[in-house]
C-alpha cells in the first residue's frame, strides 16, 4: 500500500499569541525553526499542537481545544495577541498532495482501470501531473460564557474531479447558533447538470434559498449536520430535488472538511522541532 502523499506545507496565523499576523512554510517532510527569543517560535508551534490537540479523536466537546494533553493556552485573553479578546483568530492551513489524493471522486466520475505502475517496466509510461494544493482556513472568536474560542466561520478550497476548483464557506449566524454553509453558485449548476437524480430549475434557486437550506448545526467538536427547515416548495418534487442538492453539497464539504481534519491529526511528522 502506497503511503499517503498529503501533508501540511503552510500555515498562516492570525492574532494569535506573538503574532498579528505571519504565514510559514514547510517545505519538506521534517523542518526547523530556528530563531531568537521571542521570536514567534512557541507560537508557531502551539498553533499546530492545539489543532492537532482540537482535531483529535479524544476531544469530544470542544471546537477550539485550548487545554489538553498536549498543551495547555489558558482561556482566550491568553493566546489571542495583545490579549484583546476583541479580536478573531484565525488559523489558515495548506495541504499538498498528488492529484489522486486530492481529488473528490464519486457519481460524477467515469469508470476506470486502477493499475500499479512498475518503475522498472519502461513499457508503462506515467504522465507526471502537478501536485494540487487545498486550503483551510478556521476563525474563532470569543465566547463570553466560557471565556473561550468560539467556531465563527470555516473556508476551504477542495478539488472536485471533473469539475475542478470548489469553495466552500461556513458562516455562523448572527443571532441564532446554526451556521450557513455556501458554496460556489457555478458548482450548485454543475451538480444539477450532472447529476442524474437532481432535476430542477435554476431558476428558482435564489442565493437566499440555498444559503438557508444549507444550514448545517455543530455538534461537539467541529462535527456538523445538515438541517432540514420546512418545504420552501409547493410542489413535492421540487422539494426533493433541492433536498438531495443540498446533500450533495454538504457530502463534498463534510469530506474536504474530514479529509483535511484527519491530516492534522495523524500527520504528526509534520509537526516541527523547536531549536
Amino acid at each position: 500500500m502506497l503511503q499517503s502523499s498529503l501533508r501540511l506545507t503552510r500555515i498562516n496565523l492570525k492574532n494569535f499569541k506573538a503574532f498579528d499576523e505571519t504565514s510559514v512554510s514547510f517545505p519538506q517532510k521534517i523542518n526547523l525553526i530556528m530563531g531568537e527569543n521571542s521570536s514567534g517560535k512557541s507560537s508557531i508551534i502551539k498553533s499546530i499542537i492545539a489543532m492537532k490537540q482540537t482535531f483529535s479523536v479524544t476531544n469530544e466537546y470542544e471546537v477550539f481545544a485550548a487545554n489538553g494533553d498536549y498543551v495547555e493556552l489558558g482561556i482566550y485573553g491568553d493566546y489571542v495577541h495583545s490579549h484583546d479578546d476583541k479580536k478573531d483568530i484565525t488559523f489558515g492551513f495548506e495541504f499538498h498532495g498528488e492529484k489522486h489524493e486530492q481529488e473528490m471522486t464519486r457519481w460524477w466520475s467515469s469508470s476506470h482501470f486502477d493499475f500499479e505502475y512498475d518503475p522498472e517496466d519502461s513499457s508503462e509510461l506515467k504522465e507526471y501531473e502537478r501536485p494540487l494544493s487545498s486550503l483551510m482556513e478556521i476563525t474563532y472568536d470569543k465566547d463570553y460564557k466560557t471565556s473561550q474560542a468560539r467556531l465563527k466561520s470555516i473556508k476551504i478550497i477542495s478539488h472536485i474531479k471533473s469539475y475542478g476548483q470548489a469553495h466552500f464557506h461556513v458562516e455562523r449566524a448572527k443571532t441564532r447558533s446554526h451556521y450557513y454553509l455556501k458554496t460556489d453558485r457555478s458548482l450548485v449548476d454543475w451538480i444539477i447538470d450532472n447529476h442524474e437524480h437532481i432535476d430542477i430549475d435554476k431558476n428558482k434557486l435564489s442565493d437566499f434559498l440555498l444559503k438557508n437550506y444549507l444550514r448545517i448545526e455543530k455538534e461537539n467538536r467541529i462535527d456538523f449536520q445538515l438541517m432540514y427547515p420546512s418545504p420552501p416548495f409547493d410542489s413535492r418534487s421540487d422539494t426533493y430535488e433541492l433536498s438531495s442538492l443540498s446533500d450533495e453539497l454538504f457530502d463534498m464539504f463534510n469530506e474536504s472538511l474530514k479529509k483535511m481534519l484527519s491530516i492534522l491529526d495523524s500527520n504528526t511528522s509534520d509537526i516541527p522541532h523547536l531549536i
